[in-house]
């Protein structure tokens, strides 16, 4: 009886210790995962192929991107915009930031023309400094 005590005793002290090793394998996969899914989200739903370019310069920190798809659709940090809405979001920017900054990622099969009528809008905004953006070939 005496070594049936001691026996349970032990096990008691052993199942009481949680082990730590599968819970941080599963928190390390998770980390990955989310860490190669994140930029996929960043476009996700706009659907824009961004015109090549041989310099990819990607230094700009703007902290207002602007998108348009295909169907001609505007987005401003991924929340779609009409016209009138993106004139009164960009004047409200201009005038919170010292040296406002826009990137344009516009798809490489929109018109031209519609690229210009834009540019056109954040400039009277009072926003100058406009970067375009492309990707590598």
């Amino acid at each position: 009886m005496d070594f049936y005590q001691k026996y349970l005793r032990d096990e008691e002290s052993f199942s009481n210790r949680i082990n730590m090793i599968p819970f941080m394998d599963i928190i390390l996969v998770l980390l990955i995962v989310f860490m190669i899914a994140a930029p996929a989200l960043n476009q996700s739903g706009m659907n824009i192929e961004l015109p090549k370019s041989k310099n990819d310069d990607r230094r700009d920190t703007s902290p207002m991107i602007l998108y348009l798809n295909r169907e001609e659709e505007i987005f401003l940090n991924q929340k779609k915009i009409n016209l009138l809405e993106l004139s009164k979001a960009l004047k409200i920017f201009s005038l919170k930031k010292t040296d406002p900054k826009l990137t344009i990622n516009a798809d490489r099969k929109i018109s031209h023309g519609k690229v210009i009528e834009i540019i056109d809008i954040v400039r009277e905004q009072g926003i100058k400094k406009i970067y375009v953006g492309t990707q590598k070939r």
